[in-house]
């Protein structure tokens, strides 16, 4: 079960009867916390709302002034827009431990994310009203907010601006125990960088040492060859034509299948996955290597590498049957093999650069224990974004 939890709903215009009704129900129920009057009330004042007021109760906005509770009850139930309420919870072990056993606690975090309810509800700030109540409940203190604009066309709430709202609170509420969290990850996070590199620096003489015999890589870049030789304009991939584009991503999907770069991509999605688990708790996937965007620098470098090759001087031309064909030259193995290679090692670059630098930023890399006891922390507190990680 989460440790905070929040509900929202909303009324629309024209069924406003009940919110009246709702209003006095939040700050007169049992167990709401009453308001104490501050001193800096003139006596005159404090006078007038005493004898005004039908009863005691617990309501409160964000200002200090006394609140007539009817005159409240009205206005939210004669508002002409959407009226939204809201609850946030907790347990009452949390509530005690983190010191959210006090109303004045709750005011004033209630006070401080205002402005995130707001922008949560697509409502400018001048324009929002609110009132909420507390209620000192047993197993579960809580507190009620209604809320609304001025402006009756402004406003709406999505699933996105739920969990918004969760989430800041529940960053604010738990804020000493996720830097807690923070602090032990910073405490690993140079050493994990170091064996990062490493690894990646081990794939990479690997890779130095491979050997490329693919029968169907061989043939793919004798046809790219020829193919560029009859080809006009720049020898880029962006200006190739279809034909063209398709066999040189078929000479990447086939590079693709080297063991090698395919430990390498392993280790490369694993660490953008501990980056992302940073941010959110959904599950981060990523295509197959040779369709990731991330790296379609490697097209360009499959074109180079073809167009590099080096071919022996004197040796006669061959005609191919083909009536459109015109004289083509016979491509030694060697030359195909060594383009091949040099293919191979320029993927194991891009991968391996991109994989380093992403260690180097991946500030909040953890180690398996500490990594899973963050996300439990998270998961428990709704929390899918989280402004409080510090920067570094």
């Amino acid at each position: 079960m989460p440790k905070i939890i929040v509900t929202s709903r909303y009324i629309k215009s024209g069924s406003h009867g009940k919110l009246g009704n709702y209003v006095k129900y939040i700050a007169t129920r049992e167990g709401v916390a009453i308001p104490q009057q501050h001193t800096e009330l003139e006596r005159e004042i404090f006078m007038n709302y005493l004898d005004s007021r039908p009863k005691s109760h617990g309501l409160f906005t964000g200002k200090d002034e006394p609140i007539v509770l009817d005159r409240a009850a009205k206005e939210v139930a004669n508002h002409a827009g959407t009226v939204w309420t809201h609850i946030v919870s907790l347990r009452r072990d949390d509530a005690e431990r983190m010191g959210y056993n006090t109303l004045e606690a709750w005011r004033e975090l209630v006070r401080r994310h205002i402005s995130d309810i707001a922008a949560a509800q697509k409502i400018s700030p001048q324009n929002i009203r609110w009132y909420a109540a507390f209620h000192n409940k047993e197993t579960n203190p809580h507190v009620h907010i209604v809320v609304y604009s001025t402006d009756p066309k402004e406003g709406y709430l999505s699933n996105t601006g739920i969990e918004k709202i969760r989430s800041a609170f529940a960053n604010d509420i738990y804020r000493d125990e996720l830097q807690n969290l923070y602090q032990e990850q910073t405490q690993v996070r140079d050493k994990l960088r170091r064996e990062a590199e490493n690894v990646m620096q081990n794939l990479v003489s690997e890779l130095q040492n491979s050997s490329c015999s693919s029968p169907q890589l061989e043939l793919l870049i004798s046809k790219l060859y020829f193919q560029l030789q009859k080809s006009k304009g720049k020898k880029v991939y962006g200006y190739l034509q279809p034909n063209v584009k398709k066999t040189v991503d078929e000479i990447v999907a086939e590079l693709a299948k080297n063991p090698v770069l395919k430990k390498m991509y392993e280790e490369w999605c694993e660490m953008e996955r501990q980056k992302y688990e940073t941010y959110t708790s959904a599950v981060q996937t990523f295509p197959a290597l040779a369709d990731n965007k991330a790296f379609k620098p490697i097209k360009n470098a499959v074109i180079r590498a073809v167009m590099d090759m080096e071919l022996p001087q004197g040796e006669p031309d061959i005609v191919v049957p083909e009536a459109d064909s015109a004289p083509q030259r016979i491509i030694p193995q060697y030359a195909i093999r060594n383009a091949a290679l040099t293919m191979l090692k320029s993927f194991g670059r891009l991968i391996s650069e991109d994989y380093n630098r992403v260690s180097r930023g991946q500030k909040f890399r953890t180690e398996h224990k500490l990594k899973q006891a963050i996300h439990r922390k998270k998961a428990a507190l709704g929390i899918k974004e989280n402004p409080l990680e510090p920067k570094y």
